[in-house]
């Protein structure tokens, strides 16, 4: 992921976010392991282990959300 998404995204990603910026799955399950990343989500992270803020919590429901709706199968 690059550095000025992560910054505007208050350090909230997706997998498909840090996967696209050259991590692999098991580069996210050991940074998760290492406490480099939070899941705060099914597939959203944050880039620290403390409290999350407001704006934090505001995009990590916002890509939690994103995921759901490319997700969902048309009608």
């Amino acid at each position: 992921m690059l550095d000025a998404q992560r910054r505007m995204q208050d350090g909230v990603a997706t997998d498909a976010q840090l996967t696209a910026g050259g991590l692999t799955r098991i580069d996210i399950e050991r940074s998760v392991r290492r406490n480099e990343l939070r899941r705060v989500h099914p597939r959203v992270y944050v880039n620290h282990t403390g409290p999350l803020t407001w704006e934090q919590r505001a995009w990590a429901a916002v890509e939690r959300e994103a995921g759901r709706t490319v997700a969902k199968p048309a009608p």
